[in-house]
This record gives structure tokens, sequence and C-alpha cells, in this order.
């Protein structure tokens, strides 16, 4: 085995423990924030439309994001252990395999659904103001168009060297599409909240 190899096989084990890690806490946060819902709530008033709502993108993200590491696994498992030392394939890393793509749709379905969390907690503070929730859905739409096609065509393709030549810009989009949300989101949240905390501090 290269080392080349070796360092990939260790920096994609250590990668996926840390995503079954994160997994495996989600849930009991999960269940913090929907004991901390009922809390809130009087005994006799029940949940309203908006908590319901919440809790529903709460459970939603944790399925999906169990789903996600699930997929991680089983590419490991095809592309490290089922496909190992197979003479068929003269490069391991040049096949990509079905789960692996559909990881990337997944991932910026993760993403979709926070950026408009926090596209709608900016909408409100910000009074209704669509001028700036509106770059920020964009963006998001965007991240989310991009990995759709980048999965589709993966799974077309079928090769890394393939996609890379035809479409690679199309994944570098999505990427740069979810790092202008993510910065939007936090310019936006700085710029609203901080005059509170002024307030309050005064």
């Amino acid at each position: 085995m290269s080392a080349e190899l070796a360092k990939s096989y260790g920096a994609v084990a250590i990668g996926a423990l840390c995503a079954s890690l994160y997994v495996s806490v989600f849930p009991q946060l999960c269940g913090i924030f929907t004991s901390a819902r009922s809390q809130a709530q009087s005994p006799s008033k029940p949940f309203s439309t908006i908590n319901s709502t919440r809790s529903l993108q709460v459970f939603v993200i944790s399925f999906l994001d169990i789903c996600h590491t699930t997929f991680i696994w089983i590419s490991i498992w095809d592309c490290f252990i089922s496909h190992f030392a197979d003479v068929g394939r003269t490069d391991p890393y040049s096949i990509i395999c079905r789960s692996i793509a559909v990881t990337v749709v997944e991932t910026a379905l993760l993403t979709f659904l926070v950026h408009c969390f926090f596209a709608h907690r900016i909408f409100m503070l910000s009074r209704r103001n669509w001028l700036i929730t509106c770059p920020i859905l964009i963006a998001a739409t965007l991240r989310l168009g991009s990995a759709c096609v980048s999965t589709s065509e993966m799974i077309r393709l079928k090769t890394y060297s393939g996609f890379i030549a035809k479409l690679g810009w199309v994944f570098t989009l999505g990427l740069s599409m979810s790092s202008v949300a993510d910065i939007l989101i936090t310019v936006s949240l700085f710029g609203l909240l901080h005059p509170s905390r002024t307030d309050k501090a005064t």
C-alpha cells in the first residue's frame, strides 16, 4: 500500500468517525429542543403552528443527517472493502459510487434548510425587508440547484475525471454560493443584532 493510499484511507476514516459522533449527539440536542419547546408552553395551551413547524424542521434535518452519515459509510465500504485490490479498476479513486453522489445533494438539502431558517429569522428581524432576505434565498437556491445537477451528472458520468472535465465548475459554483449565503447571513445578523445589544448596554 502506497503512502498516498494510506493517507487517503486514514483521512476518510477519521472524517467518517467524526460525522458519526456528531450524528450520535444531534438526536439528543433535538430531544432537548423539543423538551424546551414543551415547557415554554402552558399546560392548557397546545403547540402553536410556528412551534410545530420548527419541530418538524428539526426532525427532518435530524433524519437527513442520519441518512447522510449512512451513505458515507456505504461509500467507504464500497470503495475500500468491496473493491479493494480490484484488478478491474485501474484507479480505485476514478469511479464515483452512487452513494457518494447522493451525499452531495443531501448535504446541499441540509444546507438549504438551514439557510432558509436563518433567512426567515433575518426577514422577521429586519421587519420583512426582502432586499436583505432575497440575496440569501437566491444564493441558497443556486447552491441546491448546482448540487442536484452535480449529483445527476456524477451518476451519469460515473468517473471523477469525466465529471471534473465537463462539469467541475458546477460543483465549484455550488460551494461558492453556499459561502456567499453564509457570509450574507453572518453580516445581516451582525447588523441587525448589534444595535439591540448596544441599546441594552446603555
